[in-house]
């Protein structure tokens, strides 16, 4: 079982920002993620997670952010986003969910 890699802060963002660097020199983002992994000799997958993790922290992928700001549903305007198991088919009264299903197939 191996160990696990604990990077420091700086090391992250330097990362990150080599991703950034050299992303127009390749075709996909994967391939970035695989040149600089190598470079610094890191698991290509934790680099990918930090580069997604600071796209969302910018504003460029949607998402939580890493402080966990995030518009509720409710001031998004799409109401909200509970699951009651039931759902209402017009002109009938409220259904349980597998009811609902049968009724709509």
């Amino acid at each position: 079982m191996g160990t696990m890699a604990r990077y420091t802060n700086e090391m992250r963002e330097r990362a990150v920002r080599m991703v950034a660097e050299v992303r127009p020199e390749h075709r996909h983002e994967t391939a970035a993620l695989r040149h600089v992994g190598g470079l610094l000799g890191m698991n290509v997958e934790t680099l990918r997670l930090w580069v997604h993790r600071a796209q969302v922290d910018a504003g460029v992928r949607p998402g939580t952010t890493s402080r966990g700001q995030r518009a509720p549903a409710a001031s998004r305007g799409r109401g909200s986003l509970h699951f009651t198991g039931c759902r209402v088919v017009p002109g009938k009264r409220r259904l349980g969910f597998a009811q609902a299903i049968r009724a709509t197939v």
